[in-house]
């Protein structure tokens, strides 16, 4: 792995950490287990983009130039593979 991949690596785990530890992910979690274990306080909704028919292709290739991971390809089944 070259210096530069390496950098963009770290400074893409760091902002996952950023958001993984902001005090609205602890209520977020607390509220997903107590839905999970039958006393759901509020509705939770869980929106995935691989649902969305096209996401990939309008939304991601739109982006692909500017994106580190470009090499990452988007197969028919959804599902996602590296070349």
């Amino acid at each position: 792995m070259n210096i530069k991949d390496r950098e963009i690596l770290r400074s893409l785990a760091n902002r996952w950490m950023d958001l993984a530890t902001q005090p609205i992910m602890e209520e977020r979690k607390r509220l997903w287990t107590a839905l999970k274990d039958l006393h759901a306080e509020r509705p939770m909704v869980l929106f995935e983009t691989w649902t969305l028919e096209n996401y990939y292709e309008k939304i991601c290739h739109s982006c692909a130039s500017r994106n580190p991971f470009s090499k990452i390809n988007y197969n028919t089944n959804h599902r996602f593979s590296l070349s």
